[in-house]
């Protein structure tokens, strides 16, 4: 699909925006301004292919009877190969690819560049990055219910079912 120039101009916007946010979200590890669920969301994404039990942690110990970290176990590829750095890959990667899709549905329904840089400025704008900073636990499963929200929005818009 082809976009106008005003749209490409808001992707790459995005794009800049989310790596930002991603070296932001980097340093703050670095300082170590994180102190307790980014290690079990890392542990149990990663331990198990060491053979550890699945949704085992050492804090506290089977996860899955206290939450329901499914999408962990599909981050193990990420963190195994770039450790924590993986869960934020994810986690932006999820956003960006999230962002392209409901712009490319609001430029196929004809939105004007106003809903579009509204959208943009939500999704991408301070507000969202506090969401996504979770400043005490440092990445938690919820914070990505975000992307996983607008692709379910996305594929309601397109096929017509809900709306």
């Amino acid at each position: 699909m082809k976009f106008k120039p005003a749209t490409y101009l808001l992707l790459f916007t995005a794009l800049v925006l989310i790596v930002f946010f991603f070296i932001v979200k980097c340093l703050h590890f670095q300082r170590s301004d994180y102190s307790s669920d980014i290690f079990s969301h890392f542990q149990i994404s990663r331990d198990w292919l060491f053979g550890k039990p699945l949704f085992y942690e050492n804090s506290f110990g089977y996860h899955n009877r206290i939450h329901n970290y499914f999408i962990d176990i599909l981050m193990a590829p990420f963190t195994y190969l770039f450790n924590v750095y993986g869960l934020f890959i994810v986690r932006f990667g999820l956003l960006l690819a999230a962002l392209y899709a409901v712009l490319r549905m609001l430029e196929t329904q004809g939105a004007s560049f106003q809903t579009k840089l509204l959208f943009l400025l939500f999704f991408c704008g301070p507000l969202h990055y506090f969401l996504l900073h979770n400043e005490h636990y440092g990445v938690h499963s919820a914070c990505g219910v975000t992307a996983r929200g607008l692709f379910v929005m996305r594929t309601f818009r397109t096929h017509n079912n809900v709306y």
